[in-house]
């Protein structure tokens, strides 16, 4: 048996699980094995409508607000049993990774199991990039996890509670002005309006919503035109921009700035970037980029100096010649990297030469507070209500391409229905 073990069940990984899945499945010799150590692939782009949502008129009046965050739940988190059920080639084993033995081949794991592969894809992911900077990873909330999404949304509606008794101001600070970053504050501002109104109309002037950039631009990277759109979605939210504003530490109730000065912060959000995982600098002869700590692959995805062994999404790091640039840690560009990978192990198994990656960049779509979105895709720039379509339309097509379609329908009603009655 041929086991091709994926190490990550997040966009790359269950994508490359479920396309080999049916690449291979008159192929009987080929064991697929797809580990995560959750039971569920978390919807990333859902989270910050999790961090921020309202309950509204989300659920019938009876229900409880664990009911309401079990909804939440649900429609950020896919099963994977039920995404799997109809690949009986995968194997999903629920462990994490504690080293991988490259010479040998070999995964091992924290429950003292191992596993060894003829090919594996390491697409576990990144963690927060915190810079050094003190604080910043025990002051702030961060936003990868429905844990955190769900600590987020508690903090603000403490701090409103304990604002509202002490007659005082609240201040909510984000730093880090990316797509994440933009994303989530925008949403807050939204998800303020609702609070301010449910408690007897808390004075929104006593809410202070900063978003924090070390930078001269909001979103760099993204086409001008998008930032421009950003930033005036951003004035008419009532959202304070700090920009070239460099943070030196973080303490529970403030941020301290380079130049001494103090930011007071009731919840602070960190949304400064990705590293690559602790996890790869423990493991001997991973080549890993110097800057970030990600996996460094060439231009077949396969890990510089490896045979056998390839680096998708968040995890790896590849610079596109074409673009003058390194790939953007996103959905899309973990989904494109899967499916050349498939077709490289296709390739491999075959004896056939393996194809190159080549960076096919769509462009944005990025939500900007309740029915409202900007995007920038395939040269266009537009933004309102039609980009936030376009953006509930990209969450049905990726959920339609894991669940069988009437159920990946209904998912995306579900989804849709809660968003849309916090909005």
């Amino acid at each position: 048996m041929h086991n091709i073990v994926i190490l990550g069940a997040g966009f790359g990984g269950l994508r490359s699980a479920l396309r080999l899945s049916k690449k291979l499945k008159r192929k009987s010799e080929y064991k697929i094995i797809l580990v995560d150590q959750n039971s569920y692939q978390t919807y990333t782009p859902s989270l910050y409508e999790v961090a921020t949502a309202y309950r509204g008129r989300a659920l019938r009046t009876d229900a409880t607000e664990l009911d309401f965050e079990e909804n939440l739940a649900n429609s950020s988190c896919f099963s994977l049993s039920t995404v799997l059920a109809r690949h009986k080639n995968i194997q999903f084993l629920k462990d994490k990774i504690s080293n991988i033995l490259l010479d040998a081949k070999t995964i091992e794991f924290v429950s003292g199991n191992a596993v060894s592969y003829e090919y594996c894809i390491v697409a576990l992911g990144a963690q927060n990039a915190f810079y050094g900077i003190k604080g910043a990873d025990t002051c702030c909330h961060t936003l990868k996890t429905l844990p955190e999404a769900l600590g987020i949304r508690h903090k603000v509606e403490s701090a409103f509670s304990k604002a509202i008794n002490e007659n005082k101001q609240v201040n909510l600070i984000t730093i880090g002005a990316g797509l994440s970053g933009f994303e989530v504050v925008a949403e807050m501002a939204k998800h303020v309006a609702h609070l301010c109104s449910a408690h007897n109309n808390f004075d929104r002037n006593k809410v202070n919503i900063k978003l924090l950039e070390a930078e001269s631009e909001i979103l760099k990277g993204v086409p001008a035109r998008m930032r421009s759109l950003a930033r005036k979605r951003l004035k008419q939210l009532g959202v304070e921009v700090l920009l070239n504003t460099k943070v030196n530490r973080i303490e529970e109730d403030k941020i301290i700035l380079n130049d001494n000065t103090q930011i007071l912060a009731d919840v602070s959000i960190w949304s400064g970037g990705v590293a690559g995982l602790d996890l790869f600098k423990k493991i001997g002869a991973l080549p890993l980029e110097e800057y970030n700590g990600r996996i460094s692959v060439d231009n077949k995805l396969q890990v510089v100096g490896q045979r056998g062994i390839f680096a998708i999404g968040d995890s790896s790091y590849f610079f596109d010649q074409a673009s003058s640039r390194s790939v953007p840690a996103t959905a899309w560009a973990a989904e494109q990297q899967a499916d050349v990978v498939v077709e490289n192990i296709q390739r491999l198994i075959h004896g056939d030469s393996m194809m190159d990656y080549e960076m096919r960049f769509p462009g944005f779509v990025s939500s900007a507070g309740g029915k409202y979105a900007i995007a920038s895709l395939y040269g266009i720039t537009f933004s309102g209500y039609k980009a936030w379509v376009v953006k509930r339309l990209i969450d049905l097509k990726y959920i339609l391409s894991i669940y069988p379609f009437f159920n990946g329908l209904g998912v995306w009603f579900k989804e849709l229905d809660l968003w849309t009655r916090n909005d």
